[in-house]
């Protein structure tokens, strides 16, 4: 009786997991085959659990962005991989889909693969725009013909223009 207490409260963690989790999660085997999605992986994806199973890998992520196959070559020879590729949501839009997946063995031998994914759009949007900034300051320190540079709070360089090098050298 108590490993079945234990079993079913085991069962009920998972499910509460699963079911609530934030990220999506997407469980399924080696070869790219889904049986199971949450709903934060279904709202991702905009499309129902039995359609994501019914694609598998194949119709989630764009065949021709050659990242997944060095991800998978990863997972295959160390276990799990991290990375980010091109998923495809049910109207064909694509978009950065951000992923940590890892192989697991259950007790009857059989491999499966968990994926825990995000939809990146609105992290690469931020780092776009935060690469743009940067690009900007430095074009307007670059442009000012005396010297410039950044110290942070440790009186370390964070940026400098060629006018300061010049003077450094003087």
């Amino acid at each position: 009786k108590k490993t079945e207490s234990l079993h079913q409260s085991n069962e009920l963690k998972y499910k509460a997991f699963f079911d609530n989790s934030m990220d999506g999660v997407i469980l399924g085997y080696p070869d790219g085959a889904i049986y199971a999605a949450n709903a934060a992986a279904c709202r991702i994806f905009g499309r129902t659990e039995t359609e994501i199973c019914s694609l598998g890998r194949e119709g989630l992520l764009d065949k021709s962005d050659e990242r997944i196959k060095k991800l998978l070559d990863e997972r295959k020879q160390k276990g799990e991989a991290e990375g980010e590729s091109t998923g495809i949501k049910n109207d064909g839009t694509k978009f950065p889909v951000g992923f940590r997946t890892k192989l697991f063995t259950e007790s009857n031998g059989r491999e499966h693969t968990i994926v825990i994914m995000r939809d990146n759009s609105e992290l690469n949007t931020a780092k776009d725009k935060i690469k743009e900034q940067h690009s900007t300051l430095h074009s307007l320190i670059e442009s000012i013909s005396n010297a410039v540079f950044l110290l942070d709070r440790n009186y370390c360089y964070t940026s400098f223009n060629k006018a300061h090098v010049v003077g450094m050298k003087a």
